[in-house]
């Protein structure tokens, strides 16, 4: 769940739980690498079952996967919301719209990314996406205890 507020900050919600192994600063960075903003202007809450309901539970790096392509998911949601309000409020195409570090460019105009979450709020834009991704091709028979239950496998060794 992505919600962006009309000073530019955002809030992260997702269902991994954060254990030392970097997940959330991993999630953060694919919403900053779609909407183009600055790494302090996201908050990652506590995963809460009555924001995101029906989690995956962590294992295998599943968690960097799932909530990852999920919230990649939201932000692009919520990018295209911003892409189709500049279009109309500026008369240009997509591809006139650029997100660039903060900045979003419309032809000649240049905005900041909260800029632009106001005038969404204004022209009563949905500010919040949910995401879900469903990994593919993976499935797991347990009576007969074979199948594919993840996506990839990692495999390592260490040596003192």
């Amino acid at each position: 769940m992505l919600l962006v507020y009309t000073d530019g900050n955002v809030q992260l919600n997702h269902g991994g739980t954060e254990m030392g192994q970097g997940l959330n600063t991993k999630v953060a960075q694919i919403v900053v690498q779609v909407l183009q903003i600055d790494s302090a202007s996201i908050q990652v809450t506590a995963t809460d079952t009555s924001k995101v309901p029906n989690t995956s539970p962590t294992a295998a790096s599943s968690d960097a996967d799932l909530n990852g392509k999920a919230a990649q998911q939201a932000a692009e949601i919520i990018r295209q919301r911003l892409v189709d309000l500049l279009c109309r409020l500026y008369s240009c195409v997509p591809d006139d719209i650029a997100f660039c570090n903060g900045v979003v460019r419309v032809g000649e105009h240049h905005f900041t990314f909260a800029q632009v979450a106001q005038m969404a709020w204004l022209n009563q834009v949905p500010l919040s996406a949910a995401g879900y991704y469903r990994v593919p091709g993976i499935h797991y028979d347990r009576d007969a205890g074979c199948g594919q239950p993840f996506y990839y496998f990692v495999y390592g060794a260490a040596c003192a």
